[in-house]
């Protein structure tokens, strides 16, 4: 009778750590930042269906607007990509001409800062 008591408390013991751990890591590991080829198809599909409610769109219509509407939000998700990676190089500019100011004990603590804040997605 003890066995499964103990088996039991264990098994209880190893999924607290496992959902602990689990929100633990989701706060650790930011979100991704801005769109990815996947939010193109999405935002292309929900403009899409706005349009085809807001303005009773014939299928003829939306067999001609669907790959404008496609392309401009590919080139959306380019455009936020490409400003995503001139952002970063400017912000590991700054940070590097900053560190030019500090001591060791104070880069030190800078670069512990520097690796908690997330980067920027850049370009593949």
């Amino acid at each position: 009778m003890k066995r499964w008591k103990f088996g039991l408390a264990f098994a209880a013991v190893f999924v607290a750590g496992v959902i602990a751990g689990g929100l633990i890591v989701m706060r650790l590991i930011p979100p991704p930042f801005g769109p990815n080829p996947s939010t193109a198809a999405k935002m292309t599909e929900r403009m899409m269906s706005m349009l085809k409610t807001d303005l009773d769109l014939r299928p003829d219509q939306e067999e001609k607007i669907k790959p404008v509407i496609a392309r401009t939000t590919e080139q959306a998700v380019g455009f936020h990509r490409e400003l995503s990676t001139r952002i970063q190089a400017a912000i590991d500019s700054s940070d590097l001409e900053i560190e030019g100011f500090m001591d060791s004990q104070q880069k030190a603590k800078f670069e512990k800062l520097r690796a908690k804040r997330p980067r920027l997605p850049t370009a593949p």
